[in-house]
């Protein structure tokens, strides 16, 4: 078993749909593989950039934010981009911590294995040995990652790795976008898929709205929530989360008049369509192992920006991992504007 407490190559039943990780890059730049969730998930968690100095177990203290919003400006206007968020941090419906953990903590930790452990050296030129030293400099490039949407792999790479070991550890799904990027599509190829299904969605949508609409589909998606997680540990009941959705579906349609009506002045306007949510396991250091694969890519065709030829190599094969589950949220349609 790792830190996960799950042995290797266990397949991922147990999961929980209640609660379901979302990376801040996506909540910031309210991707559907953050709307989707924020629809269907009973809770959402994600990785919450707060300083390091001053914790007390996962709470802040508000000195030392205090003192890095006035240190970083990056990190206030990161705040800004988030605010359209705020009240479903208040309803609760997002938070960051589980059973008294911080998924930051995970992404701490997963920033000193790539500084520490011999595995992870071809990564090690793409990252900062002194990140996590500094609240201002933590903080002012983790914002400024957030808002360009992670084009840094010495942030990213810790935030989506930590994001996964938290949510093993914790039988936690993972909402992961589409694969796209060089990262990515290395990574989709350790996926091993368990079902797909097709469900509409709010694609763009206030905090209120978001949460009128779970309210409106209460029922439904308790019964969509229940479907999903019976499916995972039990493929013979894919019938059961068909008629589930068809249900949802059903009461989507009945309610859409409601759900996309005219808000309040300035409300950002409420889209609906269509979005596929395919469930996948994979090892939970995929993260891990596909930036991996990349860098070495990189080294072996000179390509700037990865590691240069005589970076050490990795000492022997990397050990099994525990199985990681996710769901990934690709969009198929969207409503007119």
């Amino acid at each position: 078993m790792d830190r996960s407490g799950v042995a290797a190559g266990e397949r991922c039943g147990g999961v929980t749909m209640i609660t379901v990780a979302v990376s801040p890059y996506h909540l910031t730049s309210r991707e559907p593989a953050a709307m989707a969730p924020l629809l269907f998930a009973d809770r959402v968690l994600t990785m919450l950039p707060a300083p390091i100095s001053g914790r007390r177990g996962v709470d802040v203290d508000r000195g030392a934010t205090r003192a890095a919003v006035d240190g970083a400006p990056g990190y206030l206007r990161w705040m800004d981009a988030l605010s359209w968020a705020r009240e479903l941090f208040v309803e609760g419906v997002i938070g960051s911590t589980h059973a008294g953990e911080d998924i930051a903590d995970d992404v701490h930790e997963a920033w000193a294995r790539l500084q520490s452990e011999d595995a992870y050296a071809n990564l090690r030129p793409l990252m900062r040995d002194r990140l996590y030293d500094d609240d201002r400099a933590y903080l002012t490039s983790l914002s400024n990652d957030l808002l360009r949407g992670g084009p840094d792999p010495a942030v990213s790479i810790p935030v989506a790795a930590g994001i996964d070991s938290f949510s093993a550890r914790h039988g936690v799904v993972v909402a992961r976008a589409e694969a796209a990027s060089v990262v990515q599509r290395i990574e989709s190829r350790m996926w091993t898929r368990a079902w797909s299904v097709a469900v509409p969605v709010l694609l763009q949508a206030s905090a209120e709205r978001l949460l009128e609409a779970r309210e409106e589909l209460e029922s439904e998606l308790d019964e969509l929530r229940g479907a999903m997680e019976l499916a995972w540990s039990d493929p013979t009941e894919l019938p059961v989360l068909r008629e589930a959705v068809d249900r949802y579906t059903r009461g989507f349609e009945s309610a859409r008049t409601e759900l996309l009506g005219p808000g309040v002045r300035g409300e950002v306007k409420a889209i609906a369509g269509m979005a596929s949510v395919a469930a996948v396991s994979m090892p939970c250091d995929a993260v891990f192992r596909s930036s991996l694969a990349a860098a070495r890519s990189l080294a072996s065709s000179g390509a700037s920006g990865g590691p240069q030829a005589g970076t050490p190599a990795p000492a022997g094969p990397m050990a099994p991992a525990a199985p990681c589950a996710s769901i990934v949220i690709r969009q198929i349609a969207r409503d007119p504007a």
